[in-house]
């Protein structure tokens, strides 16, 4: 059974409220889907592009299949402490959760309106606590361990 990547999930937040929610200018010409990560440049949010990065902002609150023109669109903004599930990815390629060392802190790359925790990408803003299964009593193990991409849980760790 092929796995298939999704965007990250919220596992926990650091206070009992949603992530803050903020009205932000995007930057022109692009789409993306919700729950993908952006990032900020030049005062606008962007999505995250192929490149492995260390400056993830927050999480697209909703979805934009148009190119953007002078918008501005909802964003949930990441703070310290958010526990997320990931897809794993080795620097643009599909990678198992054993990739993902824990412990180790990783930066994220995106890929086809999807946002992956890069094992590609060092000194990052996600931290590895450990693959999916080990929370998750209804995650197969063999799948995190031994098919890509892997599902891990990674806790945010620095704002940008």
């Amino acid at each position: 059974m092929a796995l298939t990547a999704v965007n990250p999930e919220i596992l926990s937040m650091p206070s009992p409220q949603a992530l803050p929610l903020r009205y932000l200018l995007a930057e022109d010409g692009k789409t993306w889907k919700k729950g993908e990560f952006c990032i900020l440049t030049s005062g606008t949010v962007t999505p995250l592009v192929a490149s492995g990065s260390t400056a993830v902002y927050g999480i697209f609150a909703e979805d934009q299949a148009t190119s953007t023109s002078t918008s501005s669109v909802w964003v949930r903004i990441l703070q310290i402490g958010t526990r997320l599930a990931m897809s794993v990815m080795t620097s643009g390629t599909a990678a198992t959760a054993a990739t993902a060392e824990i412990g180790v802190k990783y930066g994220a790359r995106g890929l086809s309106n999807v946002s992956y925790l890069d094992t590609g990408t060092a000194s990052g803003q996600f931290q590895v606590v450990g693959p999916l299964s080990a929370y998750d009593e209804y995650s197969d193990s063999q799948f995190d361990t031994d098919a890509a991409p892997g599902r891990i849980i990674a806790d945010f760790t620095a704002v940008s």
